[in-house]
């Protein structure tokens, strides 16, 4: 009943199969009204990859994993650039 996602490069989370970021961005984008093409997200290693397909636009950290940069729609500068900020200060300034 357990997966095991990489988190990082020296650990792993061990998640009910069912429970995953994916399936918590889609149940709260439902719970409030935001369709999948308004949804956002960031993400910078294998943990993240189910919330990258479940978002409308996907960006992975140009540091991050190649397997969830492969899957990403965009891709952001470093998290210790702040990347994630620096995106969207672009998208919505």
């Amino acid at each position: 009943d357990m997966d095991a996602v990489l988190a990082g490069p020296e650990w792993i989370d061990l998640v009910n199969k069912e429970a995953n970021k994916g399936a918590a961005l889609t149940k709260i984008a439902e719970m409030k009204g935001i369709p999948k093409d308004e949804v956002l997200a960031f993400g910078d290693y294998l943990n993240d990859y189910t919330m990258l397909e479940a978002a409308g636009l996907s960006y992975a950290m140009v540091n991050g994993h190649p397997d969830l940069k492969a899957i990403a729609d965009e891709i952001a500068p470093s998290n210790n650039e702040e990347g994630v900020m620096q995106v969207l200060r672009q998208l919505f300034d």
